[in-house]
Parts: structure tokens; C-alpha cells; sequence
């Protein structure tokens, strides 16, 4: 089996990898998967399934990449993936989730990288991710939100990328970001043609921001002045398309004290 395409082994001729893409499955047969318990990296991108086969993935206990991009799942239900105690990547990416149930992701407890985007998700909750206190990386672009709680991050500290691009969010609570200042070190709001107003505070606290990407945002009367003096000084990068953006605002307008 190691010779296959889309099969990798180890020295060992145990297979750890496993790539089952664009072949329009929607399901997996008793015992295909759950018999190979050395697989680490499972990606089954670009196929039709609309459920996730459970009793089959939740044996797969060495997993740690998860890749599900593309397929037409709707909710992310508890129980789904609770036996893959060392994943630390879960891809959902291009699918219709519009529903997390509570708790669904609480037996991760070493994820570290998730992506959401290119869902149906209206509103994110605190609860999807609060039991994930490893959590590095998160990406909720290109979904129908309208709201995200102000309290999302509060369990998430760790958390020190995330992207928000193309949504339809019209602006964020002033203390969403709080709990991960001395962490975050990555964040794009890209985008967000609806997201005209941000709190002139949102970004004060995040004292270890390194990258901040607002292209496409129209910030002309809320744009945080701050930022002016942290972009000059080197302290924070910004996207190349954002920057004559940044420095024409910060020319022609005042600090705010």
C-alpha cells in the first residue's frame, strides 16, 4: 500500500499519511480507517460528505492533521472527532457549516491551528472554542457574520494569529481582543466592506501585534491614530496594499489624546 498514490509511509511501512481527494465520496466504509491506527495526516478535501464519519475517525488515535476542506458539511456536532486526543490541526474550510454545537471541540485538548472559513456561520460563540486553551491559530474569513461575542477569546490566550477577511461584520466589541494582548501577534480584518466603524481602542492593548492587515476598509473617520507612530517605528507591519492607505491618514490627520 505505500507505493499508492495519496499513501505515505514510515520507515516501518506504516502508513501516516492518507490523501482521498476529489473522488465524490460520502462516506467511509466500517473498518477502512479505523484499522489503520498509525495514520497521523488524513485529508479527504474536495469530496461530498455531509457528515463526518465518526466511529471511523474517532479510532484514528495518532491524528494530528485533519483536512476536511471542501465537502458539503452543514454542522459540527459533539462527539464528532472527541477520540483524537493529539490533533493539532482541524480543517473545515469551504464547507456549509452553519452550526457548532456546544462542546463539539472540547476533547481537543492539544488543537492548535483551526480553520473555519468559507462557512455559513452567522454568529460565532464564545463556547465553540472555549475548552481549546491551545489554540494558536483561527480563521473565520469569508463567512455571513454578523456578530462575534465580546467574549470569544477569553479562554483562548494562546491564540496568536487570526483572520477575519470578508465577512459581514459592521464593527467589533472595544475589548474582543483583551484577553490575548500579550499574545496576539497576527491579525487581518480584510475585507470587511460593512465594517466602516471600529472602537478607537480595539488595538491599543495588543501590545505584541506585529502584522495588521485593513486593506479594503473604509476607516476614514475612525481610524485609530496610534497605530500612526507604531507603523513609523517599525513596530507594526502592515500589508503592502494597506500601506499608502495608512500613510496618507497619518499625514493628514492629528493624534487623538
Amino acid at each position: 500500500m505505500c507505493s499508492w498514490y495519496g499513501v505515505e509511509c514510515n520507515d516501518k511501512k506504516e502508513i501516516t499519511s492518507l490523501f482521498v481527494v476529489y473522488q465524490r465520496i460520502d462516506t467511509i466504509p466500517p473498518g477502512s480507517l479505523s484499522q489503520i491506527k498509525t495514520i497521523e495526516e488524513l485529508t479527504l478535501a474536495n469530496n461530498k460528505f455531509t457528515i463526518l464519519p465518526t466511529n471511523e475517525l474517532n479510532q484514528i488515535t495518532a491524528l494530528r492533521v485533519l483536512d476536511l476542506t471542501n465537502n458539503l458539511l452543514t454542522s459540527v456536532d459533539k462527539d464528532v472527532v472527541s477520540g483524537l486526543p493529539n490533533l493539532l490541526a482541524l480543517i473545515l474550510s469551504g464547507n456549509q457549516i452553519s452550526r457548532i454545537q456546544r462542546d463539539a471541540l472540547d476533547a481537543l485538548p492539544r488543537l492548535v491551528t483551526l480553520y473555519l472559513d468559507e462557512n455559513k456561520l452567522s454568529l460565532f460563540k464564545k463556547e465553540y472554542i472555549e475548552k481549546i486553551s491551545t489554540l494558536d491559530f483561527l480563521d473565520l474569513s469569508q463567512n455571513p457574520l454578523l456578530d462575534i461575542e465580546e467574549d470569544s477569546f477569553e479562554s483562548t490566550t494562546q491564540l496568536t494569529n487570526i483572520r477575519i477577511e470578508n465577512t459581514f461584520l459592521t464593527s467589533l466589541p472595544e475589548t474582543i481582543f483583551n484577553p490575548i494582548k500579550a499574545k496576539l501577534k497576527i491579525l487581518s480584518l480584510a475585507d470587511n466592506k460593512a465594517l466602516s466603524f471600529l472602537p478607537y481602542n480595539l488595538f491599543e492593548p495588543l501590545t505584541s501585534l506585529r502584522v495588521l492587515d485593513l486593506s479594503r476598509l473604509d476607516l476614514s473617520f475612525s481610524f485609530p491614530h496610534y497605530l500612526c507612530s507604531a507603523v513609523a517605528s517599525g513596530k507594526l507591519g502592515v500589508s503592502t496594499n494597506m500601506s499608502p492607505y495608512i500613510n496618507r491618514i497619518c499625514v493628514r490627520s492629528t493624534p487623538k489624546f
